[in-house]
This record gives C-alpha cells, structure tokens and sequence, in this order.
C-alpha cells in the first residue's frame, strides 16, 4: 500500500504525511504487547509428578484458543486419566 511505501522507502515522508488521510498510521507502538501477557504463570514442568502419572481421577487438563484480533474463543477441558 501507499503508507508502507512511505514508510519504508520513501525520503520525502514528512512532505508526504500531511496529504494522508489517516494520520494515526505513523504512530505505531513498539515493545512488548501486554495483551494476553499471563501474570505469574507457573511452567508446567512445575506440577506434582502424580498429576504426569495419569493414575488417578480429577485431574483436568485445559487449554484455550483466542481467534485473530481476539474475537471469539475456544476452550478445551479433559480429565487426563479417562480423556
């Protein structure tokens, strides 16, 4: 597109800019994205050997899925001894 020619390889920008009609385009962020980011999250490596020993019932494995542009979501739920 027009912007990423600007951006990338042109050397007139500035000159360019105020003829563009979305402005907010140039101020993108950079760094880490927080969103989604689990605080204090524990390695899975981390839970009780008897949970990796699948013998006994209750212990449930979960897992989620988030669409593109976080719109829509699936979660799996499965006991880990009779799946």
């Amino acid at each position: 597109t027009i912007y990423d020619w600007l951006a990338n390889h042109c050397e007139y920008r500035a000159h360019f800019e105020s003829f563009l009609r979305h402005g907010r385009y140039w101020k993108r962020k950079t760094g880490p994205n927080p969103v989604g980011a689990i605080r204090n999250r524990v390695s899975i490596s981390e839970r009780p050997s008897i949970v990796s020993d699948k013998g006994r019932l209750g212990d449930w494995e979960g897992d989620t899925v988030v669409g593109s542009g976080h719109h829509g979501s699936i979660a799996t739920m499965a006991e880990r001894l009779s799946g």
